[in-house]
């Protein structure tokens, strides 16, 4: 197909520059420029076919200035077109049109001027094709939303640390309140539902601080998820993703292994909490049960959170790609000489 067409643009230049010599004009100086338009001709064609497109710009706008015939307008607008310069490529084919068939083979003229307003009319439409085109980035604006990865993961523990303390802290205070009904300083009097006074100051004042722990965790999911929203909605679109999709992976890691560390500590705590209850066996509170067993459903909800994160993070960081750095999608289309283009861009 590429032979056949350029062979066909050489035989509608050889009738153009032919043509020139039917119209009484064989003088010398006219033959020299018709010979040389030819010459400029069929090699802007072979570099234009080969992609050269400068150098075929160069020759077949000196061919058409030598010899202002259609074909040779149309091939030098089709170069200017390859180069980017799509203002003076129209301007070109408009030229052509406006020429008169009046010299060569009027047949291969206005085959020529068909297909300039035929790729006139697909330039400009090209303008009106392009779809999704991406707003200018905001560079500064776009670096912020990494940080509001780290920013959820803050909000996330927060939230995190206040149900764990406070059930925690909730299931203590409901065990000493089974346990403990009354209190004495005198050692003798301590019995089933007697405790000694300072050992239930300490096991109250326990339960108060993991409330006052959950307390900060409350405080601190608010603020987190607050911040990152914000952080979020307010910062451009377009940054760099693999910085994006770093903050987001290290954000889910930092919450695994946080998630991880807790089932060990809390575990560990059960398991010791179990091993008292030998002590009360078996005439142990209900409370005291309890206590054990929300421990034990917290440790699992850790770990099970904390795999879950790491999954994740592992997800992130391994399934996206560096070479996407546009986070936006665009389609276009493009029309050409030997037809057209359509190109789609997307990241993730």
């Amino acid at each position: 197909m590429q032979f056949f067409g350029r062979w066909l643009a050489i035989v509608a230049v050889q009738l153009s520059v032919h043509g020139w010599a039917g119209v009484g004009w064989a003088n010398e100086g006219v033959d020299d420029s018709r010979d040389q338009a030819r010459t400029l001709g069929y090699e802007g064609i072979d570099a234009y076919e080969a992609g050269r497109f400068d150098e075929a710009d160069a020759k077949l706008s000196a061919a058409y200035r030598l010899l202002t015939v259609p074909s040779l307008g149309l091939w030098s607008a089709r170069a200017l077109m390859r180069l980017g310069k799509r203002a003076e490529a129209e301007q070109r084919y408009r030229e052509v049109l406006a020429l008169p068939l009046d010299t060569g083979d009027v047949a291969v003229q206005q085959a020529a001027q068909r297909d300039a307003e035929r790729e006139l009319n697909a330039s400009i439409e090209h303008q009106a094709i392009a779809l999704d085109v991406p707003p200018p980035v905001d560079s500064a604006r776009a670096s912020w939303r990494p940080y509001a990865y780290p920013a959820w993961a803050i909000g996330a523990l927060g939230f995190g640390g206040f149900a764990l303390a406070g059930a925690l802290a909730r299931s203590d205070e409901h065990a000493l309140s089974d346990d403990c009904p009354l209190a004495t300083d005198i050692v003798n009097l301590v019995g089933p539902g007697v405790c000694l006074t300072s050992e239930a100051d300490e096991r109250r004042d326990n339960y108060e601080r993991a409330f006052q722990l959950a307390d900060i965790g409350l405080v601190a999911g608010v603020a987190g998820a607050a911040a990152g929203t914000i952080v979020f909605l307010a910062s451009g679109e377009g940054g760099p993703a693999r910085t994006e999709r770093w903050a987001a992976g290290l954000s889910l890691g930092a919450i695994g292994v946080v998630g991880l560390l807790s089932f060990v500590g809390v575990g560990l705590n059960a398991r010791n909490r179990e091993d008292q209850l030998a002590r009360c066996t078996p005439n142990c509170s209900e409370g005291r049960l309890d206590a054990v067993d929300t421990r034990y459903a917290a440790a699992s909800i850790s770990a099970g959170v904390g795999l879950l994160a790491l999954g994740g993070a592992t997800w992130v960081l391994l399934a996206g790609s560096d070479d996407a750095e546009n986070p936006d999608a665009s389609v276009a289309f493009a029309a050409t000489p030997a037809g057209g283009t359509l190109s789609l861009s997307q990241r993730f």
